[in-house]
């Protein structure tokens, strides 16, 4: 099954992209916990290779990522194509990161990629959440860490 990118969720997230980083929810909920979820992956697995966020939004949990891991590849994927404009126009110069438009449900990345999976406030929005969680298996390296935050 193909996630509907016209979801009601998508669409939403989408007229939002432009003022997103603007709410006072990335001061007070969303940025702390990207912080926590980021310091508690790291007692884990203290230097990934590379690091997939899913559901990046405009990919604030990356540019942390990049201060906490720079030796690390950033990648990220988001449903909304306007979270993913937002995201590759934000990020500061050097810092090495890709976005990708996609869904959970359907990761666009070989077999055990990634030493680090985050996803924050955003796996209540997956479709079929058995379906992305068996991509984030499948993705996710050997002894690699998979942070949830929802």
């Amino acid at each position: 099954m193909t996630t509907d990118p016209s979801d009601h969720d998508v669409g939403r997230f989408g007229r939002w992209a432009d003022t997103y980083d603007e709410s006072v929810l990335q001061r007070f909920l969303f940025g702390p916990l990207q912080g926590s979820a980021l310091e508690q992956a790291a007692t884990l697995v203290a230097a990934p290779r590379a690091v997939l966020d899913i559901g990046c939004g405009t990919g604030q949990l990356l540019h942390r990522a990049a201060r906490r891991f720079p030796a690390s590849t950033l990648t990220g994927i988001d449903a909304s194509e306007e979270m993913i404009r937002v995201a590759r126009s934000s990020v500061p110069e050097g810092v090495p990161v890709e976005f990708v438009h996609g869904f959970a449900e359907e990761l666009p990345f070989p077999d055990a990629t990634f030493e680090l999976v985050t996803t924050t406030m955003s796996f209540h929005h997956w479709a079929d959440q058995p379906k992305a969680l068996r991509e984030v298996a499948r993705v996710l390296a050997p002894g690699g860490v998979f942070a949830l935050a929802d």
